[in-house]
Parts: C-alpha cells; sequence; structure tokens
C-alpha cells in the first residue's frame, strides 16, 4: 500500500488511509419483523449504532445480505430496546424512553449545579409520550447524558441537528419547581 508522497520540496508526507467503517453503518432502516415494542412492519426507525454494528459483527446472529435496486442491503435483527425513534405515515416518535434535543448555543460549555448533581441545558424536540416533556420545554440533563445524532444520517427525521439521551438522564424541567 502506498501511504506516503513525496512534494516538491523534497519532504514526504504521510497519509493517514485508514478507514473507520463504525460511523459509516447505517443507523435508519425499516422494520420488516414486529416484535415487542411499539414499532410495527413498515415503520422506519433509527437505531442505536452500537446495536447495529454488533449485529453485522456477532457470529451466529441471523444477517442477510442482497441486492434491492442495485445496492446492497443487510437485513440484521436488533432488539426493540436498542431502536431509538420510529416514523410511522409521516409522524416520528420516540421509543424506549428516548428523549430527543437541540443544543442551546450559549450554554454548550455551561455545566449547571442541581441538587448536587452537575447538568447541562438543551430543548426537547421529541419525548415520549406521558414523561411530561413537551416540545420546546428546556431541561437540565445530567452531562454527558447527550449523545450526537449525525445529522446526514437522520436528516430523514429530523431537519436539525439533535441529540438523544434516556428519559432517566433529565433532571429537571426549567420552571418546575
Amino acid at each position: 500500500m502506498n501511504d506516503e508522497i513525496e512534494l516538491n520540496n523534497g519532504e514526504r508526507l504521510w497519509l493517514d488511509v485508514d478507514f473507520d467503517h463504525v460511523p459509516h453503518i447505517p443507523v435508519v432502516g425499516e422494520v420488516i419483523v414486529e416484535g415487542r415494542g411499539k414499532v410495527k412492519v413498515g415503520d422506519i426507525v433509527v437505531m442505536d449504532r452500537t446495536a447495529v454494528e454488533i449485529a453485522l459483527k456477532q457470529e451466529g446472529m441471523p444477517r442477510i445480505f442482497e441486492e434491492v435496486d442495485g445496492r446492497n442491503v443487510a437485513k440484521v435483527f436488533v432488539r426493540d430496546e436498542d431502536i431509538i425513534a420510529a416514523k410511522r405515515d409521516g409522524k416520528v416518535f420516540t421509543v424506549n424512553d428516548y428523549v430527543i434535543t437541540e443544543a442551546i448555543e450559549e450554554d454548550l460549555s455551561e455545566v449547571i449545579m442541581y441538587k448536587k448533581k452537575s447538568g447541562k441545558r438543551a430543548k426537547v424536540v421529541m419525548a415520549p409520550e406521558g414523561s411530561g416533556l413537551n416540545e420546546g420545554d428546556v431541561i437540565i440533563f445530567r452531562i454527558f447524558a447527550d449523545v450526537p445524532l449525525e445529522h446526514q444520517i437522520h436528516k430523514a427525521f429530523f431537519d436539525k441537528v439533535v441529540s438523544r439521551m434516556k428519559l432517566d438522564a433529565v433532571l429537571a424541567k426549567e420552571g418546575v419547581c
């Protein structure tokens, strides 16, 4: 493998030609077999990246590779609890107690103390039914609980850069004592 080039001035430049496949694993797919959860056959879902990677690598894990419309498609089995959000009939909803948030720009590095726990603030984009959280609510959540969802991959679901977190990471809702 040629991973070094010589520049016009005689210096040598080393090229890192490694390819990190993990960020490119598709995490959006269509449900083809119904499980025990909220999603139904035909729903388009966002799955946890790690769960998809494990499903693709794990020996003995059922998976099917086929060509569809000139593209190679992998059909893998992931657990219901590894699904973050789903889209059905054009409506997006969260599953498995995931909250979808967007950053509050002025607070990107601010850490807040709440009941002896450190946290950060974000605006709710979407929350589970019955959670008491609504779109637009500002929440305080455990630091490092928000995991970014890559905008390019998830733009079929969200029209802005968002993060996900589990409901139990939410410490408080602003304006509620």
